[in-house]
């Protein structure tokens, strides 16, 4: 074949075409190569057109050069192409992007190129400078767009954090390519896996490719078919590719993911070290989208974490210590502009972004939220505090729902930012405003396979000085295809195709995607796409995070969370909601709104369309009203959900139907015999919504007078009871209300009266005790009856205070006494006499004195004399340290000082008396000592030794008492026998003196 060469556009000259091949049996799709000589062009640029045999959209450009060391980035190269509908695209560039030596071809190659969503081209224009080029080959292939990319409907949970995000196999993308290449080895393929030595690096790729597709897999199968089939390498070049929608694709097959990882083909000489994760489309002037960064993210973050590198670190590769996460062009020995200048000026970020996301795995617990207790039954305004706590990273939001039970069911109040509906059955608030919509046991259905835009929507107004948090749960039923479904939320104009200003959540089964839209002006875009495997008949709880005045919407998919996003112009009003299917039936079995909240709320009761709970229970044992709290921390984990019921009853209950006096049923008396007992029966009271807890009733002189009886509670419809006394002849009346569980009382039902009638007076009366102590009282328990004045009379006997139950008495002495009561009464007088046999006991009183108090350490010995009456036992202290229970003691002291003494005396029956004589006995060293008398007493007998003069001795002998018992003024015999003279078993004392000065101090005893 022959080329036309435009040189400069100036000259044209024919060049040789070496070869044709058609791979398109090998490779499974329209597959050309053809390659020239150019060896002898002699001009510095070959700019050439070529008209291909076959329709083509994909295509790259490989050359021979005499240095196999150049720089494949420095040649750059200029192209256009041509649609099958005759159409030129503008100019474009792309350059070299692997070297001789990075490839089993041997050659140079550009980065491969495909048209704009792979639209049909027949021509193309080149433009390259030739300097040292021996030879061109272009490599032409078709890429059969796919209509729709069909992932296995699966979600990954790797049970590491982060977790594994959703990778779509290889055979989601293979499309028509060999299946024999698609898992090797195998028996009709040679390959062999090989694994990296070790994993310390993962690099940052971009395709170079044109940004413009519908869908990802079909730019992978273009890259695998190039890399193959032009570069001849064994497969694609990377591990992971992640297209502008966010999906994660797998790349080059590794049957032993992710135990181990593939030696793909991707950074030259760090390739047995490290991974690639490459982004499809050209990055030099345009950044990624946010779904396809945060897609990155999430593979980055599951990959080194499972390697357990470092995002923020550096480390030693090959040849140079560079960034754990690093971009192509960063790796040693890559002259590449790779991932581009866009991408690659976010890797900072990135790299943040992911320790980010590590870091909030070290907060896996849930923090905890509760409602703290309250009353059980609520019939106004109540205040709730609830205890929100996460001991990691703290509370980042707390949301509640209050709801009330209607006639249909259980509801909320979305004038104060709640919704609540379990789809139980259609309300009239939802308005269908396109499709059928039904109620089932599954909930809310759309059951429209053929409708592209359902809608029902119903009013909830939005405060952008809250949180929202909108919980619902939803399944896929139908058969079609393109089916998809979701709430429009925010909505300012419901009725219409886009719901006017909203956001939108979408889950789509075809595309195996969560996507968040925001429709502006009634026009939609999409935000934010997830893959996250969908299948029929799979319920999907889902929860949307939305701060309304922020702009931030963060998704959960059952209580994982998926992805946030942040609107810069956020919306801020709405006032409406809205379900929307596309192309299938779909369930939707609940829908809750919740509104953040601080630690404490006012719940509003009342029936007024404002309150939050406007109803009633409908019976006692069904609670109208129901709360629900639950916290997300700030790693956006969310608490289980906690909820209280709350009886409601603002309605007293209904007042009694009768009231009868008396006890008798079917009878109402006019008169009652009593004093002070009186009864009274009524009918029973009902309460719809709390039932009747008791009955309160009351006693007066009117009706509805409770001067006589306050009010009492019974929980039978009669009472027997004891009420304050009243006069005789007096008309009295009872008044009852019902109180029920809520504590509201009925209204008050007042008999028709009875008249009170005394009976005669009863005399009687009892005694406590018939002992006493004197000065003490006995009381007299009065138990007459019916009387309104007591007499009484008892001789010698004193009496004292009085009440209604007890009479007071004083006796002197002891005796009989006989006590005489009378009683007095409208009814009838009577009389009691009672005798008693009295015993009164004297108090006790303690009283001694002593016989010497002033002592000397010569003679220590100290004599008390007890003159205590009353006693029967008796408690000597003498101040140092030594007791005596003795009645007539004596105390030897062996110490000089003054010394306090104590006596207790103790009767039998009326207690004890003490008496205290401070500084009672003194014991004096500064007394003159008495001389040795040479005397000696033996068994109460006086020897005076010999050469005692005894002219001027005499003689003392004392009792206990200090009485003088007998003296001796002279003395003439030298023996003096003193047991004559002690007549008792007892203490004496002797004395004996000389010239009248005492010489000695002697006890004496007699056994």
């Amino acid at each position: 074949m022959n080329w036309l060469l435009k040189l400069d556009n100036i000259h044209q000259l024919k060049f040789k075409h070496v070869s044709y091949t058609d791979k398109t049996s090998k490779a499974k799709l329209s597959f050309h190569t053809n390659i020239w000589d150019a060896s002898n062009l002699r001009s510095s640029t070959i700019h050439y057109t070529h008209n291909a045999k076959n329709v083509f959209n994909g295509f790259c450009i490989g050359w021979d050069a005499t240095n196999p060391n150049d720089i494949p980035e420095n040649k750059h190269i200029e192209y256009r192409i041509k649609y099958v509908n005759g159409k030129w695209t503008p100019w474009q560039e792309t350059h070299g992007a692997w070297a001789p030596g990075q490839s089993p071809s041997g050659l140079y190659w550009s980065h491969p190129q495909h048209s704009d969503n792979f639209a049909q081209a027949n021509a193309i224009e080149l433009k390259i400078l030739k300097e040292d080029i021996k030879s061109i080959r272009l490599d032409l292939c078709e890429i059969i767009p796919s209509k729709k990319n069909k992932i296995t409907p699966k979600q990954i949970r790797s049970n590491n954090c982060p977790d594994q995000p959703y990778i779509i196999p290889r055979t989601d993308w293979w499309g028509p390519l060999d299946s024999t290449e698609i898992y090797y080895p195998n028996a009709n393929n040679s390959k062999q896996v090989a694994y990296t030595i070790n994993t310390t690096h993962t690099f940052v790729h971009h395709g170079a490719s044109s940004n413009v597709y519908a869908n990802g897999a079909d730019v992978v199968q273009f890259y695998w078919s190039l890399h193959v089939n032009s570069n001849g390498w064994k497969d694609i070049a990377y591990n992971f590719l992640v297209d502008h929608y966010g999906k994660i694709y797998k790349g080059r097959h590794n049957p032993d993911f992710p135990n181990q990882d593939a030696w793909g083909a991707h950074t030259g000489v760090c390739n047995p070290y490290s991974i690639a994760i490459c982004l499809t489309g050209n990055f030099e002037d345009e950044y990624p989208t946010d779904t396809a960064v945060s897609s990155l993210v999430n593979m980055l973050s599951y990959q080194i974490s499972l390697r357990g590198l470092d995002p923020l670190g550096k480390d030693f590769i090959v040849s140079d210590t560079i960034d754990v996460i690093s971009g192509h062009r960063d790796a040693p020995g890559s002259s590449t502009a790779c991932p581009g200048d866009s991408l690659h000026s976010w890797l900072p970020m990135i790299r943040q972004m992911v320790q980010d996301k590590i870091d909030s795995c070290n907060d896996l617990s849930l923090p905890n939220s509760s409602i703290d207790s309250f009353g059980s039954w609520q019939s106004q305004n109540m205040n709730i505090t609830y205890s929100d706590n996460d001991s990691s990273t703290g509370i980042y939001r707390s949301f509640y729902l209050v709801t009330d039970l209607d006639s249909i069911g259980r509801t909320s109040n979305t004038q104060n930012g709640f919704l609540y509906d379990e789809f139980s059955s259609l309300r009239q608030e939802w308005i269908q405003q396109t499709g059928s919509w039904n109620v089932s046991n599954d909930g809310m259905s759309s059951l429209d396979d053929n409708e592209s835009n359902t809608n029902i929507y119903r009013d909830f107004a939005i405060d952008s000085s809250h949180n929202y948090l909108f919980h619902l749960k939803s399944q896929i039923i139908g058969s079609g295809s393109n089916q998809r479904g979701g709430v429009h939320f925010g909505c300012d104009s419901a009725h219409l195709t886009n719901r006017g200003n909203s956001y939108f959540l979408l889950i789509r089964e075809d595309d195996n995607e969560i996507q968040l839209l925001k429709t502006v002006n009634d026009t939609y875009n999409l935000v934010k796409a997830e893959p996250y495997g969908i299948g029929k008949y799979i319920w999907y709880d889902q929860k949307i995070l939305w701060d309304v005045d922020a702009g931030i919407i963060n998704v959960f998919i059952n209580d994982q969370f998926l992805f946030s996003w942040q609107d810069t112009l956020p919306i801020k009003t709405g006032n409406s909601i809205s379900f929307r299917t596309g192309n299938t039936e779909m369930d939707f079995n609940f829908l809750r709104i919740y509104k953040s909240r601080n630690d404490s709320t006012h719940i509003t009761i009342g029936p007024q369309s404002y309150n939050d709970i406007r109803y009633q229970n409908p019976s006692p044992t069904e609670p109208s009203g129901k709360i629900w709290t639950f916290s997300v921390d700030s790693s956006l984990n969310i608490s289980t959900l906690d909820y209280a019921y709350i009886n409601v009853d603002w309605t007293p209950p209904d007042t009694v139907s009768f009231i009868s006096d008396g006890n008798t049923v079917g009878v109402d008396i006019d008169t009652v015999l009593s004093f002070d007992h009186y009864s009274s029966y009524w009918g029973p009271s009902s309460d719809t919504h709390s039932g009747i807890l008791s009955y309160e009733y009351s006693m007066g002189s009117s009706p509805g007078s409770d001067n006589l009886a306050g009010w009492n509670t019974s929980i039978d419809t009669f009472t027997l009871d004891s009420g304050q006394a009243v006069t005789n002849a007096q008309n009295i009346y009872y008044n009852v209300r019902a109180i029920n569980n809520a504590g509201l009382n009925g209204g008050i039902l007042s008999s028709n009266g009875q008249i009170v009638f005394w009976p005669a007076a009863t005399a009687n009366f009892s005694i406590d005790t018939n002992e006493m102590c004197y000065g003490d009282s006995i009381a007299l328990n009065i138990q007459s009856q019916y009387y309104d004045s007591l007499v009484w009379m008892m001789g010698n006997a004193t009496t004292l205070s009085y009440n209604d139950s007890v009479q007071w008495v004083q006796f002197d002495s002891s005796g009989t006494y006989p006590i005489y009561q009378m009683a007095f009464g409208p009814g009838g007088n009577n009389a009691n006499t009672i005798s008693n046999n009295i015993i009164v006991y004297p108090l006790p009183f303690a009283d001694f004195s002593i016989n010497d108090s002033l002592l000397s350490l010569g003679d220590p010995f100290a004599i008390f004399i007890n003159k205590s009456t009353g006693g029967y036992a008796y408690l000597w202290d003498f101040g140092d340290g030594d007791t005596s229970l003795d009645i007539q003691p004596w105390h030897e002291y062996s110490s000089s000082g003054n010394y306090d003494v104590i006596l207790i005396t103790q009767s039998e029956h009326c207690g004890s008396d003490t008496l205290i004589k401070n500084n009672f006995v003194h014991i004096n060293t500064g007394l003159e000592e008495l001389r040795p008398i040479p005397i000696q007493i033996r068994d109460n007998v006086i020897h005076f030794k010999n050469g005692f003069d005894l002219k001027n001795v005499s003689l003392q002998l004392y009792d206990i008492q200090s009485r003088l018992i007998n003296q001796w003024r002279s003395i003439s015999n030298d023996r003096i026998d003193l047991k004559p003279y002690l007549n008792e078993r007892a203490i004496y004392f002797l004395l004996i003196k000389e010239n009248g000065q005492i010489i000695m101090k002697a006890p004496l005893f007699k056994k």
